[in-house]
């Protein structure tokens, strides 16, 4: 039955769907595919943000959970998808050539590209949380300058009426006191040592790369 439905699918073809790209200050439009939709109960599915935010969710059994579960899960998901390129090429570049510029298009950048630096990682982190949310004031990038003059971008998300800190970069968040539901500390917070080297021993902590 599956070999009959590959040798189906060329006779579906495809239909041109243009489109204005996401984030990119011009005109410029790209070709989207139409046609059949291939997905697995149990993989995320990559159409929109939305829709793989949404299934992060059920996958992780967290539709009706708290917005600090559903943060957690979608920043080990996020992780999984978005990797920190080394060497070479770590960011995606595209354009006539000589003139390529920086692709800040989240939904490419998550389910076309899968990698980038730190700011490409948060950058999709910021628009698909505000578009699960529907809400623009749901999440925000953060951007520091380190004593060398070099940059690092995260991201806060607003969870249950406060700011939540990740680093997907490095990997890590940190949590109030060792529980299931304990709160994800905001910047100012992660500063401080002692929260750090707490969170060291807790069996709830930030995972898989703490």
């Amino acid at each position: 039955m599956i070999l009959f439905l590959l040798l189906l699918f060329p006779l579906f073809g495809y239909a041109a769907d243009r489109s204005p790209s996401v984030e990119s200050g011009s005109q410029e439009s790209i070709t989207a595919p139409s046609g059949p939709l291939v997905i697995s109960d149990r993989w995320p599915q990559a159409t929109d943000l939305v829709s793989w935010t949404r299934d992060v969710m059920r996958l992780e059994h967290l539709e009706n959970a708290s917005e600090t579960a559903q943060a957690r899960a979608f920043f080990e998901w996020l992780r999984l998808f978005s990797r920190m390129a080394v060497g070479g090429m770590i960011q995606p570049f595209e354009g006539d050539y000589g003139h390529e510029g920086y692709v800040t298009d989240a939904h490419k950048t998550l389910f076309v590209y899968g990698w980038g630096y730190c700011d490409t990682t948060s950058r999709i982190a910021e628009a698909a949380w505000k578009e699960y949310k529907n809400d623009s004031r749901a999440a925000e990038r953060v951007c520091v300058q380190h004593a060398d003059g070099g940059y690092h971008t995260m991201y806060r998300l607003f969870l249950n009426g406060r700011y939540a800190a990740f680093d997907p970069r490095y990997g890590y968040y940190l949590i109030d006191h060792d529980a299931p539901d304990a709160r994800v500390l905001d910047w100012a917070e992660v500063g401080v040592d002692a929260n750090i080297l707490k969170n060291r021993d807790f069996r709830y902590r930030s995972r898989p790369f703490f």
